[in-house]
């Protein structure tokens, strides 16, 4: 049996993919007004009260959970989950707020021997998916990533203070990691922050270069307050594949100008329900976790989203 934590907008997606999938699940939101909601929308049972209440008084087992609440509630449910002995967790991203959260939800993990991953369902685009396939590790890769958010559609979501003041972490950090997860994770990073927004008070433009493991050179470069777009370029040897809009991919040939979109590429689960929460849940739930981001590798992002947010704890 599935644990599905939450009765909002991304548990509504989460809910029509365990539909799909022919999943055994039972939901648990917080609020009535939520889960009727949910029920409206789905069709399907949604019990209120909250996590710790359901919990108490349920006897059902659990093999896996998915957390899919409001941002500021991922952390304090995941602990929940993991000190009621659930061993299987995909959490929402960001999946906690703080380095103190992240590191506490890795040693908790730990000690109860669960397996927690990040849902960062950007990986499992069949646009990224695709490119992942097209380069090699034997490849010299540099990168561009552009991180401009449209902080104008950001003041009708009615989302928490604490979460804004998170932008950086809780949104962006979307393309950051599709772009570590294709080129690898950093070494060494140098970032410059300015700006600043009345909820977002670290910054609103960012500029940086680093360097990752794998030796693969990255340069980033986002202005909140200006024009653009949420967008990947990847340098291979003969092309330059372009991840933008993220969902797409196209190429221009070494000695051209012409973008030409690759071929042969199915979208249809993409299309069919919220981009990329199709494969990352049938990842999870089958254990084919090694393209998941664990709770140990977004622990160790977060001291570099710290340096590219300007972020000060």
């Amino acid at each position: 049996m599935i644990l599905l934590v939450g009765s909002g907008n991304m548990a509504i997606e989460y809910a029509k993919v365990l539909v799909a999938q022919k999943k055994n699940f039972i939901v648990v939101g917080r609020s009535k007004t939520g889960a009727k909601r949910f029920t409206d929308i789905t069709g399907l049972k949604c019990a209120d009260g909250g996590l710790e209440k359901y919990l108490n008084e349920s006897e059902s087992t659990f093999s896996h959970a998915i957390v899919a609440t409001n941002v500021t509630s991922l952390y304090e449910n995941s602990l929940l989950l993991l000190n009621h002995g659930i061993k299987k967790i995909l959490i929402e991203k960001p999946g906690a707020l703080n380095l103190k959260e992240f590191t506490d939800l890795r040693t908790l993990a730990t000690e109860k021997k669960a397996n927690v991953f990040i849902g960062y369902n950007r990986r499992f685009y069949a646009s990224v998916i695709a490119l992942k396939e097209l380069i090699s590790s034997n490849m010299s890769i540099s990168a561009e990533m552009e991180l401009t958010e449209w902080i104008h559609e950001f003041k009708s979501l009615n989302k928490s203070p604490k979460e804004m003041n998170k932008l950086f972490l809780t949104n962006t950090t979307h393309v950051v990691d599709t772009c570590f997860y294709l080129i690898g994770s950093p070494k060494e990073i140098s970032s410059k922050v300015s700006g600043g927004l009345d909820w977002h008070k670290s910054g609103s433009i960012f500029i940086g270069t680093g360097i990752t493991k794998d030796k693969n050179f990255f340069s980033y470069h986002g202005n909140w307050g200006s024009g653009g777009r949420w967008s990947i370029k990847l340098y291979t040897p003969q092309k330059k594949y372009l991840l933008e809009p993220l969902e797409k991919l196209s190429f221009i040939k070494l000695g051209t100008v012409n973008v030409q979109e690759v071929q042969n590429i199915d979208y249809t689960l993409d299309l069919k329900f919220k981009p990329g929460i199709y494969l990352q849940t049938e990842s999870f739930l089958s254990d084919r976790t090694k393209n998941l981001c664990t709770v140990e590798e977004q622990l160790n992002s977060y001291k570099f989203y710290q340096k590219m947010a300007g972020y000060v704890e």
